[in-house]
């Protein structure tokens, strides 16, 4: 777990049962994006001793198992997308857009390990509280290299676009307030039931 600013991260992380990584906050810049793009700094790091490592955002929920014994092909995975079909028109989807950093999966390899580490140098030394940094630099360091974890016919994350959530997907990504679908809370928290959107 990726602990960002002050607090008592150490106590709340043997409750938990996890490792802190401690990050100081950037009070120059905006907190939101600080918290959701200063994870890429750490990501090579938290590979280094294990096969492969999830990054997932805080409002995705898993739903079931995952075989991760499909995940053998490719360096990395995510929901990716390059095109979008809008009005019948075929348009090219914004590169911050074009892979969803709310699930990643790595893999160990020199690859992905070199890949990863070139983002947290150019995070130290480049970084200008950019929104949508993260899937930026995944699109420009990964691009061919990602696999689309949805493609072809499985459904492994649902991210409630299409008007709800698949009961079959292993994991859910949460609209929150704001956005064009709201998920109802009290479904959300409730592991027994598939999520319902407001």
């Amino acid at each position: 777990m990726i602990a960002v600013g002050e607090g008592d991260w150490e106590a709340w992380g043997a409750q938990l049962g996890v490792s802190i990584v401690p990050q100081s906050f950037n009070h120059s810049m905006d907190p939101v994006r600080w918290c959701q793009n200063v994870r890429m700094r750490h990501l090579r790091a938290l590979l280094e001793d294990c096969d492969y490592l999830l990054q997932v955002d805080s409002d995705v929920r898993q739903n079931k198992y995952t075989d991760f014994q499909h995940f053998t092909e490719f360096n990395a995975w995510a929901v990716t997308k390059k095109w979008k079909n809008k009005n019948d028109v075929l348009k090219e989807v914004e590169m911050r857009f074009r892979i969803n950093a709310g699930w990643v999966l790595y893999r160990n390899t020199p690859l992905t390990r070199s890949k990863l580490q070139i983002i947290q140098q150019e995070f130290d030394h480049e970084y200008a509280d950019e929104n949508g940094w993260d899937q930026i630099k995944l699109w420009q360091h990964f691009g061919d290299h990602m696999a689309n974890v949805n493609v072809p016919n499985r459904k492994f994350v649902d991210d409630g676009a299409k008007g709800g959530f698949k009961s079959t997907s292993p994991w859910y990504h949460c609209k929150g307030p704001g956005r064009k679908e709201v998920t109802d809370l009290d479904t959300w928290h409730d592991i027994n039931q598939t999520p319902q959107l407001t």
